[in-house]
């Protein structure tokens, strides 16, 4: 899983609410449209009305946040050594327990920045962090330049954005500080990120895939 992190840029509650009033619910339907009428694999520039975005741009900078949160997570102290008298394997234990419990400002500043299933892939990878003890040292960059293109949906306003992360300088450590994942050169790939907001709301990422051919 570790290295699907780190290519995926270590992506990872909703801000913007909806007629219902339910935010996660509105942010789950225009996630189920975009997803339905465009697939994942389509780049931003294959897309109609697809232009070049700056890199400061708000639906570009809300990217970067939600990859932010990543490096800002720092596991819980080292849990408490097993039971003596109820030994159990590792294996064991991933196969059975209970998914790591999060802090709870790691989970809201993971929904500051990101929905759906967007949402769900950052507290995942923050879930399997805390689980082993992982701490991200760096943020992938944006290099290059992002392109955007309108998407399809019933409400509000939706994008699709396509980025080149470069990830050389993204490692990996333990609570010891030993090195899982170290700093490798050429780690760059495409990454479509699908946004939506509703009208006078930020922009929340609502979607993470990749292209076909994710060579940048």
């Amino acid at each position: 899983m570790l290295g699907g992190l780190l290519l995926a840029g270590l992506m990872t509650g909703c801000g913007a609410a909806g007629a219902t009033g339910d935010p996660a619910a509105e942010s789950l339907q225009a996630r189920s449209v975009v997803e339905l009428e465009t697939p994942q694999e389509v780049r931003a520039k294959d897309l109609p009305s697809a232009a070049a975005v700056a890199a400061d741009a708000p639906e570009v900078e809300q990217i970067e946040a939600a990859l932010e949160v990543q490096e800002a997570f720092v596991p819980s102290e080292e849990p408490a050594a097993e039971d003596p008298g109820n030994p159990q394997s590792s294996a064991e234990l991933d196969a059975g327990e209970e998914p790591a419990e999060l802090d709870p400002a790691a989970v809201a500043a993971a929904e500051e920045s990101a929905a759906g299933a967007a949402l769900q892939e950052i507290l995942a990878s923050l879930a399997e962090f805390e689980h082993q003890g992982w701490e991200q040292r760096g943020t992938p960059v944006v290099v290059g330049e992002p392109v955007s293109a309108p998407l399809p949906t019933d409400e509000g306003e939706a994008v699709r954005v396509t980025v080149c992360l470069d990830s050389s300088g993204v490692s990996v450590v333990d609570r010891d500080g030993v090195v899982v994942s170290g700093e490798q050169k050429g780690r760059k790939a495409l990454h479509n990120y699908d946004l939506f907001r509703q009208p006078g709301e930020s922009w929340q990422v609502v979607q993470h895939g990749f292209p076909d051919d994710p060579t940048c």
